[in-house]
């Protein structure tokens, strides 16, 4: 054991099997569900103060997450982004990786070492810190204002999301820790791929986007810091959020002129881009919509924007070179 976590992934089936064994269920000691686990003490600003009471409760006492059957599923039906609901802590970097990581359900699927939900409330992951391959494990006690999830939660019943929050929390030591991030740091520590941060978004970059893009990458991005804030807000972008960079497309509009587009994400899954190319754009066309697979009809976060637009708006982008079915044994720095 290094630390609070374990270099060998065996580990988390050695702990499962001897509460299958014992029929007990198991108790993180090492992140126990208590304050210290909540609340960074050297943080002298600590927004999670303001939450107020909170309670631990096992996942089968959280009815949100409890299906119709009474049963608990990791997963339920198709993994998606939009199954994501961020709640009181600051860490939409993190859900934002998340949900780029969960455009490929698999991606998701493979971090966990469980098959899916046990009754010993025994979860465990793959991640990586400080470039090293480590296992994560927990167990199913997650903090809660009155019956609800406290934190990120998924949209319907499955655990996915919100045990992951709980082993990054772990990983860096307690909830408040996980207050802000950046996102390639994020995707390379729950995946292993290496990740590069770009400052400045010129003419190259939408090339960038597209091919890196082809080879199925995960990008984010996130606001300039020289753009008027007050104006994004109105424009319907949130100053200081993280943005998962999906896709880039070029299109002929109705003058056949050549415009470059780019496609996004808002991880809250809602609040959208209100300028030109928006959902509500009378730019598109049906052909445009079909040519492009943009539906528009309801707020769910996803929203194309000109590419004019975007490298004026935000400032900053970043690429996580990711492949499917592989693992990664180090990070390179």
């Amino acid at each position: 054991m290094q630390g609070r976590f374990f270099v060998n992934s065996n580990a988390f089936d050695q702990i499962l099997q001897e509460h299958y064994n014992n029929g007990q269920v198991f108790v993180d000691k090492d992140f126990p569900a208590a304050d210290e686990s909540l609340i960074d003490p050297n943080d002298e600003i600590d927004d999670l103060m303001e939450l107020g009471p909170v309670t631990w409760r096992r996942i089968r006492d959280i009815p949100a997450l409890v299906d119709q059957n009474g049963e608990l599923h990791i997963f339920q039906g198709y993994i998606e982004p939009s199954d994501i609901k961020q709640g009181q802590i600051g860490d939409c970097y993190f859900l934002s990786s998340i949900a780029a990581l969960a455009e490929r359900p698999d991606r998701i699927r493979n971090m966990f070492l469980n098959d899916d939900a046990n009754d010993y409330g025994v979860y465990g992951s793959v991640m990586y810190k400080n470039g090293i391959k480590m296992c994560v494990v927990i167990d199913d006690l997650i903090p809660c204002k009155g019956n609800k999830a406290a934190f990120a939660r998924s949209n319907g019943p499955e655990l996915w999301v919100v045990l992951l929050e709980k082993m990054w929390a772990k990983l860096h030591g307690c909830y408040d820790r996980i207050a802000g991030g950046l996102e390639y740091e994020t995707i390379r520590d729950l995946s292993g791929a290496p990740g590069y941060f770009f400052r400045g978004i010129d003419d190259e970059t939408f090339e960038k986007i597209f091919e890196y893009d082809e080879a199925n990458y995960v990008m984010g991005c996130s606001m300039s810091d020289t753009y008027d804030q007050a104006l994004a807000e109105q424009q319907g972008i949130v100053p200081g959020h993280a943005y998962t960079l999906l896709s880039a497309a070029e299109v002929l509009d109705i003058n056949g002129n050549t415009v470059r587009l780019v496609k996004l994400r808002n991880p809250w899954g809602s609040g959208e881009w209100n300028g030109d190319w928006s959902d509500a754009s009378p730019l598109w066309t049906n052909e445009l919509r079909q040519q492009v697979g943009f539906d528009g009809s309801r707020d769910d976060g996803i929203f194309w924007m000109d590419f004019n637009d975007f490298k004026e708006v935000f400032g900053f982008w970043s690429v996580n070179k990711t492949l499917d079915n592989s693992h990664y044994n180090y990070i390179v720095m």
